[in-house]
């Protein structure tokens, strides 16, 4: 009965302890990646250059305010060549 038990307990064991420590490692890069400062664009409204790079420190895919070029600009992220489209954000200081 005793070992009919062990071998039952112990690769249950082994499958939480690898769903829990895949979890973690996924929850940590997740953060990590949202606080890296990324490049910033601004919207032309050129139809062959919709996007033109700027600089904006601190923009982040995260964040508490929008990220902003200049006041009433927004920065974006460059989603390819022809599209800037997901607006930046950035932790307050």
């Amino acid at each position: 009965m005793k070992a009919k038990m062990i071998k039952f307990t112990i690769p249950a064991m082994a499958i939480l302890f690898a769903i829990a420590a895949s979890a973690f490692t996924v929850l940590e890069k997740s953060n990590t990646d949202a606080n890296v400062p990324l490049d910033a664009y601004i919207q032309t409204g050129n139809p062959s250059a919709p996007c033109q790079e700027v600089q904006v420190d601190d923009c982040q895919l995260s964040g508490e305010m929008d990220c902003e070029y200049e006041i009433g600009v927004p920065a974006y992220r460059n989603d390819g060549d022809t599209v800037c489209s997901f607006q930046l954000s950035k932790i307050p200081e």
